[in-house]
């Protein structure tokens, strides 16, 4: 039978349920419990964990963190930045109170964000993306998780310090028309594939997204490949040891007080792979009339037009 209560950090009021998975011979016997930290409907941080008894004790597995605005929260507060930090925080936190023995978590980093696109908001990898203007994933960088491995993660560092060295191709293929003319010169003029990022974060800090969406997977399976890495940041096993995790300060709340709030979209989770690109559809992208599009501001608390917000799905971390 599932658990739920109702707490409260600093960032906003939260749904937690732990729901035993029991033993298919041995209904007396838990097999697995799923801790979920969420809005209610919405389970934006979701870990699993084992029995004491258990060979897999020591390990929890930390299937998702997923971030739909102010869905994460039964308060309508937007969950976001540091804020998705501590929401983390707060799930291993409650993990270590109810399974003490669990020492580590393993994942594997599908993390993504959603990035404004000539066709719409899309959902994007984030791995590839943190990687070219951090060094880092978004876990390593805010967790420091490394691979299960240490042979493996020794090579993908080799990988990520190529990326500031080695020579880059003479050419790459930006798949639309449009872009390889904005990004030709960009490209030509640095050395390195960090040189080349930098330039487009220093020209294009805004439409970033946009511009390197089609082709930043393809980039970094490039550089991990000419290094011996192949295709090691895609889907590897990670873990993130709970030990110097901060513990975040809560209080439980009673479920029937808990306040309501209009919910934002939400969206399927995904899967990603640097493959998978409707090359078709990106090659007919408009890209100046993207570049040109005009964005909302937020009116002053006097205009007489009230702001509308873009509630859409917002990525896990900061914004790169």
């Amino acid at each position: 039978m599932t658990q739920e209560f109702y707490v409260i950090p600093t960032i906003g009021q939260f749904k937690v349920s732990v729901t035993p998975y029991y033993n298919f011979y041995d209904k007396t016997k838990i097999e697995y419990s799923v801790l979920n930290v969420g809005g209610g409907f919405d389970k934006c941080v979701n870990i699993t964990y084992h029995p004491e008894d258990s060979p897999r004790s020591t390990e929890a597995i930390l299937s998702w963190t997923e971030v739909i605005e102010k869905s994460c929260t039964t308060d309508s507060q937007a969950i976001k930045g540091d804020a998705t930090i501590k929401m983390v925080h707060l799930a291993c936190t409650i993990l270590q109170e109810i399974a003490p023995y669990t020492t580590f978590l393993s994942l594997r980093d599908m993390s993504f964000f959603m990035c404004d696109t000539p066709e719409g908001k899309k959902k994007v990898s984030l791995p590839p993306f943190h990687i070219a203007f951090h060094d880092k994933t978004w876990y390593e960088d805010k967790f420091n998780a490394t691979m299960m491995r240490p042979e493996e993660y020794q090579i993908y560092r080799a990988c990520i310090r190529a990326m500031h060295t080695d020579p880059k191709p003479g050419r790459f293929e930006f798949i639309n028309d449009r872009l390889t003319e904005i990004l030709s010169p960009l490209y030509t003029s640095s050395t390195t594939w960090k040189e080349f990022f930098m330039l487009i974060e220093k020209h294009y800090p805004r439409d970033k997204c946009a511009l390197m969406y089609p082709w930043i997977e393809g980039a970094i399976s490039h550089i991990f490949k000419e290094n011996g890495g192949d295709e090691l940041y895609v889907g590897r096993n990670w873990k993130i040891d709970l030990k110097p995790i901060p513990k975040i300060h809560y209080y439980e709340v009673n479920p029937k007080k808990k306040q309501g709030g209009n919910r934002s979209p939400r969206y399927e989770r995904q899967y990603f792979h640097h493959r998978d690109r409707g090359y078709n559809d990106i090659r007919k992208w408009d890209v100046d009339r993207f570049l040109k599009r005009k964005t909302h501001t937020r009116k002053s608390k006097t205009s007489k037009t009230p702001h509308r917000s873009n509630k859409q799905t917002k990525k896990r971390g900061k914004d790169w």
